[in-house]
């Protein structure tokens, strides 16, 4: 690992975001802890608020370095860490993936998710 500060990944076992950011952390083979945040709970830690203040999860913590919003998170675990590509570099095929990420998002999570 090329930067050798703690990872923490902060997240509800059941959201679909924190399962995307474990496998981008597996596929990179980047060791790191889990802490349970339940975003529908009326008592979400207040240091939790103050690395996410929209009361979501995952959060993506780098040593004292915290980030949120999942495609954020995916960009930061690429950059960030040795290990294979995550994303393609090719103009086209990275073209290609994004619109398929905005298309699910868009139009595939709802029905999928919910």
């Amino acid at each position: 690992m090329k930067n050798e500060k703690s990872v923490v990944l902060r997240g509800y076992q059941f959201s679909v975001c924190n399962r995307i950011a474990r496998v981008a952390l597996h596929e990179k083979g980047i060791p790191y802890e889990t802490e349970e945040i339940d975003p529908f709970a009326a008592d979400i830690p207040k240091d939790y608020l103050k690395r996410h203040p929209f009361r979501r999860v995952p959060v993506l913590s780098h040593g004292e370095f915290d980030v949120y919003e999942t495609p954020a998170i995916l960009r930061y675990i690429d950059a960030a860490f040795e290990g294979p590509d995550l994303m393609p570099v090719e103009a086209e095929a990275l073209t290609r993936v994004a619109q398929v990420v905005s298309i699910v998002d868009s139009c595939g999570y709802r029905p999928m998710v919910r």
